[in-house]
């Protein structure tokens, strides 16, 4: 039988990864591991190969370009004006962007939505991205062939801003890779490597900007560490993202926080099983990749009620309600003195976790790539 010909878009799939890089990066390899009739190609910077380029030159550029919105903005703008100029030939494929915007159009297209806070808060994303988005979406999702969410959340939001679109959405959870995110991940070695006391320390793991709250989670801490309710240090892990300078000065500034930038995904699942708990404080997420994982590794989490995060998280995390940094820091503390009330909390987290997988996110994605393929070719 002829093969099912898919270009996957590897763009933002460079290290250091982003939780988007994380998504598809992992989506692929689980679909890789099918023996099915789909012939997987990735498509990065205008080629097209059988595995992707990740090579430390284009990651150290990648965090060059980072650090300058303004740069980072051009050249969004310059890679996407030629939208359709991107072509391949000689095959027929179907396309798949898991970052939104997709830059081949000569085929049948799919796309991935991961969140619409671009709509809902617009105040949390620099000006630019923002009408970058306005004014690619629509149109995107109108042409789509079909629309990939990651969850209930994220379609509800969806359908509310443009109805149309109902009738192509599929939700495809995130999932974790259970061999590489349990409670066997826990390695007293890397604790070490980072000089981190086993089990205790607090985590927060995100990249640093507005609606993930950081702010709240330093007001919080600062409270515990002036009411002598805790010598627990506060571990922050992940990139500088937009707006963070006022961010940064403070953590700097902060008695016993740390911020270890990004870590290998070698050591992630270490550093989050050796922890007391995770901190998740985001004011919105499409998902919360962080929650699923840390729950994965047997690490209670405290993060924000509602949204996504509660529809992942179930009963398993201590939640709190978004700016109730009293809230938060109430929890904080029963954790930091009493780490034995987290015990139910671990067991569901762990029971829970194992229902997101990511082959079950690449089994529901490979068949609507047939569904799509079946209606062209």
């Amino acid at each position: 039988m002829d093969k099912i010909n898919i270009l996957f878009s590897a763009q933002g799939m460079i290290p250091p990864l982003t939780g988007i890089g994380r998504y598809a990066t992992s989506l692929s390899r689980a679909m890789q591991q099918f023996e099915t009739d789909i012939d997987l190609n990735y498509y990065q910077f205008g080629r097209v190969s059988k595995k992707t380029n990740n090579e430390y030159l284009l990651s150290k550029l990648r965090n060059f370009v980072n650090r300058f919105p303004a740069l980072k903005c051009y050249l969004r703008k310059k890679y996407h004006s030629n939208r359709g100029a991107h072509t391949i030939k000689n095959k027929n494929y179907i396309y798949h962007e898991p970052n939104y915007i997709p830059t081949v159009l000569q085929y049948p297209y799919l796309v991935t939505v991961h969140d619409l806070s671009h709509i809902i808060n617009p105040e949390w994303h620099p000006i630019e991205r923002v009408r970058f988005l306005n004014d690619h979406l629509p149109i995107t999702l109108e042409k789509a062939e079909a629309i990939f969410v990651v969850s209930k959340s994220v379609q509800k939001e969806l359908i509310n801003w443009m109805p149309e679109v109902t009738n192509k959405l599929h939700i495809t959870y995130n999932g974790v890779d259970h061999n590489k995110f349990s409670p066997e991940s826990y390695n007293s070695q890397i604790l070490k490597k980072y000089n981190l006391p086993s089990k205790d320390y607090f985590l927060f793991l995100g990249t640093i900007e507005p609606r993930k709250k950081i702010e709240d989670l330093l007001l919080a801490y600062q409270m515990l560490v002036q009411n002598k309710k805790t010598t627990l240090p506060l571990i922050i892990i992940g990139g500088a993202g937009w707006k963070c300078e006022d961010l940064l000065n403070r953590i700097k500034k902060s008695k016993n926080v740390h911020w270890l930038q990004y870590v290998t995904e070698e050591d992630l699942p270490a550093l989050l099983a050796g922890a007391r708990c995770m901190v998740y404080p985001s004011a919105y997420e499409g998902f919360g990749l962080p929650v699923l994982e840390s729950m994965s590794v047997g690490t209670p989490v405290i993060t924000t009620a509602g949204g996504a995060i509660q529809e992942i998280g179930g009963a398993a995390p201590f939640y709190f309600n978004n700016g109730d940094i009293e809230g938060l820091a109430e929890h904080m503390t029963n954790l930091a003195l009493n780490p034995e009330c987290a015990s139910d909390h671990i067991t569901e987290g762990l029971i829970r976790s194992n229902y997101f997988t990511w082959d079950r996110c690449a089994a529901k994605t490979l068949n609507t790539y047939r569904d799509v393929w079946a209606n062209h070719y």
